[in-house]
């Protein structure tokens, strides 16, 4: 009897530190659950905010979007008005402008035959672009002169800036895969890839541009180091090149 009620002890004890145990892992998992309730609905509530903010963000593009697009129509019909007013013909204000900007434009035409060949067929594109559009009466005179205008910036541009660009030359009915290097608009030269080096020298008979190979040794590795040098972005220095302007021949 006396073993028994040991035993019968022993049994609640154990049973009693087990009830504890598992009621402390009770608590730990419901302490843990609330605590990632609580990061749900904190997460909740941003999402909420973010999304009440990215419709916010919404209404204001789709706001804008329409008046950029009412503006865009107020443009074309500006501009259809002005169009249908004058017929492509001048405004009184502007009454004879026209036929000064076309000889302008022959002006700058004739320059561009006589400056070095450099995107010459498509410098030359624009300038019968602007006329064509003008003979269409596309262009009122005022954006004609402007069309002008710019081109005419794009060429000062050109006879100020060195610049090295890949390209094609063709002599003697060969054509060469060639780097040019543009010096303002009075040198354009070239080199291979095998490293031979040549300029354009202008032709007094015909009027034009030829390309021709340069041999002098030393005018090659004064070439040579502009070449280097403008690929690397040097700006400053002393360099000795060759220059043919209308068939003299000056050491620049």
């Amino acid at each position: 009897m006396f073993v028994f009620k040991v035993l019968y002890l022993l049994t609640f004890i154990s049973y009693a530190e087990d009830s504890s145990d598992l009621s402390d892992k009770l608590m730990e998992l419901r302490s843990q659950i609330q605590q990632e309730a609580d990061q749900l609905d904190s997460e909740k509530l941003r999402l909420n905010a973010n999304l009440q903010s990215l419709t916010v963000q919404k209404g204001e593009l789709s706001s804008q979007k329409d008046i950029l697009s009412m503006k865009k129509k107020e443009m074309h019909k500006a501009l259809a008005k002005k169009k249908k007013a004058h017929k492509g013909e001048d405004p009184e204000a502007y009454k004879g402008q026209s036929k000064k900007i076309d000889k302008s434009l022959e002006m700058l035409n004739e320059y561009l035959q006589a400056a070095v060949p450099f995107k010459l067929e498509e410098r030359s594109k624009e300038i019968s672009k602007v006329k064509k559009k003008r003979e269409n009466k596309e262009l009122t005179v005022a954006e004609y002169f402007d069309a002008y205008w710019s081109l005419l910036q794009r060429e000062i541009r050109f006879s100020e800036s060195v610049e090295i660009h890949k390209g094609f030359v063709k002599i003697d009915d060969e054509r060469f895969e060639v780097e040019f290097l543009k010096l303002g608009m009075i040198g354009l030269y070239f080199k291979t890839r095998a490293g031979e080096y040549g300029h354009y020298e202008y032709q007094d008979l015909s009027k034009t541009w030829t390309p021709v190979w340069i041999t002098d040794s030393e005018q090659k590795k004064s070439l040579s180091e502009v070449f280097i040098a403008r690929s690397q972005g040097v700006t400053d220095g002393i360099y000795e090149m060759p220059l043919m302007v209308k068939g003299v021949e000056n050491v620049l």
